[in-house]
């Protein structure tokens, strides 16, 4: 019988999702995990948890961000997109059990998103340097999109999930 001190060691496990396309604000956190994903969907009474939104960030088409803002939560999902800029867009913004979020919180989310947008342009020559604080550019892993069979987005077993 072998003895457990003689295994090798188990091989390190990779983490499951890519890095978040846009960093996140000190109010607009990166869910960077299924397990992540599972607790805002389970705090939050929506199906963000599900895994139609996991196997997207997987394929490196949409991530999730936790908003906690003037004491509001709120999740948000980014999908990429065709526009220049980042080449993210606002997919849903929701509060608990899906409610509609105030307009403080589109706003300061619109604004994270626009300051995104923003740098992107000045990193491309096609725009003024912002004034703010610098965003990162976007990981060069979501420049490289997963291929699949099929299209997540079309797909009929993904539309029972939507919206979250």
């Amino acid at each position: 019988e072998r003895r457990r001190e003689d295994a090798p060691e188990p091989p390190p496990v990779p983490q499951d999702f890519p890095p978040p396309p846009l960093a996140g604000w000190p109010t607009i956190r990166p869910l960077e995990s299924r397990a992540a994903l599972l607790r805002e969907g389970w705090e939050m009474n929506h199906c963000m948890g599900n895994d139609s939104w996991n196997r997207l960030a997987l394929l490196r088409q949409g991530f999730g961000y936790s908003v906690q803002y003037e004491k509001e939560r709120a999740s948000v999902w980014i999908m990429r997109t065709i526009r220049p800029d980042s080449g993210f867009a606002i997919e849903q913004l929701r509060g608990p059990k899906n409610t509609l979020v105030s307009t403080a919180v589109r706003i300061h989310v619109e604004s994270w998103l626009r300051l995104h947008d923003q740098w992107a342009r000045y990193r491309s020559g096609e725009g003024p340097m912002p004034a703010s604080t610098q965003f990162p550019p976007i990981p060069e892993t979501w420049n490289r999109p997963k291929t699949v069979d099929r299209d997540p987005i079309t797909d009929i077993l993904f539309w029972d999930d939507i919206p979250f």
